[in-house]
Order: C-alpha cells, then structure tokens, then sequence
C-alpha cells in the first residue's frame, strides 16, 4: 500500500500549539528576517518587493561607494526612510 507523506505544516490544524509551536511564533515565521547583498538593480527591486510585503530588512551589504552614507529605502526609490545606512565597515585583518 503506497502511503503519501504530508507535512505537519500542510495538515489543517486549528491547534497550533498541539505542534508545540505558539501564536507567537507563528506571526514571527509570516515575515522572515531578510538581508540584502548587493544593492544594484535587483537587489533595489527585491527591497522594494519586501517593504510592500512588510517584512523587515535587517541589513544590507554592499561594495560601492557613492552609495555610503545614503538610506536604504531612498535608494530604492520609496519615499520613507528604512533606517539601513550604509557606512565603511573595518574588516578585522589576519595575522600573517
């Protein structure tokens, strides 16, 4: 007899906390905690795409320099501050 998996997430459950996951965890699981890498074009659009969702960028990362200094969220053309800017970050040095 062939059985069909199915995952615990995909099961129709009112109780979330039979699963031993809260409510609480649950709304923290809806918006995922994203980072950017690289802020040019795409990575510009995909910031736009996440603060329509409303998920939080927690930081981004990137390598050019007229752009050091500036808002996350005026560069990617939205007319709000995210609060992400861009600074020259000291990279620890390896010893020899």
């Amino acid at each position: 007899m062939l059985k069909t998996f199915v995952h615990p997430s995909k099961t129709p459950s009112t109780n979330l906390t039979a699963r031993g996951n809260s409510d609480t965890q649950d709304q923290v699981r809806c918006k995922p905690r994203n980072m950017i890498y690289g802020v040019g074009f795409y990575g510009m659009e995909a910031v736009r795409i996440l603060a329509k969702k409303g998920w939080p960028i927690v930081a981004a990362v990137n390598r050019a320099r007229p752009k050091i200094g500036h808002d996350l969220g005026r560069l990617a053309g939205l007319n709000e501050d995210l609060a992400i800017l861009f600074r020259i970050a000291k990279l620890p040095t390896m010893p020899r």
